[in-house]
């Protein structure tokens, strides 16, 4: 079903960027997208939503309500118009796909960085900043807690894959020793 909820989303993301590039406003529309999709990810308030007992006017009014002064005009308008065509369900599903249209638009390589504890500040900007030099592009940086890793690190991007986890060396050596029972 996701996949043709994001065929219907993606005609809107589409448009929400066009304005936001056309008014300069891609960085607050990303936010606001954002915040719409975890407002309507939350239980109670996507139980309200599918509510067939609230009419139109009371879900927008359950949704601006929560979601306060995060939104401006548009992106009330925005609400209003999914609540009119009677598509709310659709805001988790559109900041995704402005996500992959604002990521191309700035040239940005969304990478993954899988640790078993949390990377340091630090730490993060030095891999930002040597996987751009790498991509030749700026990079988003998304860690992922991967308890398997050990004392390693696992960086990935697409098809393109490092692993230098203590999990990935004792399985090389496993294999190297020809040992049956890995620890695949």
């Amino acid at each position: 079903m996701s996949g043709a909820l994001d065929t219907i989303a993606r005609p809107y993301a589409k448009a929400i960027f066009v304005l936001g590039h056309k008014n300069g406003t891609l960085e607050h529309w990303r936010d606001m997208l954002d915040f719409l999709g975890h407002v309507l990810s939350h239980n109670e308030i996507y139980r309200r939503i599918v509510s067939a007992w609230l009419s139109k006017q009371q879900k927008i009014d359950i949704i601006l309500q929560v979601c306060g002064d995060k939104l401006d005009d548009d992106g009330k308008r925005l609400v209003h118009l999914l609540a009119l065509k009677k598509r709310l369900l659709l805001l988790p599903h559109i900041a995704p796909l402005f996500h992959k249209l604002f990521i191309m638009h700035y040239n940005i390589e969304r990478v993954e960085a899988y640790t078993a504890f949390p990377l340091t500040t630090e730490e993060k900007d030095e891999m930002t900043t040597a996987l751009g030099a790498f991509f030749s592009s700026e990079v988003q940086l998304l860690e992922q807690k991967a308890p398997q890793a050990i004392c390693g690190l696992g960086i990935k991007k697409g098809n393109w894959v490092i692993n230098h986890s203590v999990y990935h060396h004792l399985n090389n050596l496993a294999e190297a020793l020809n040992i049956p029972h890995s620890l695949h």
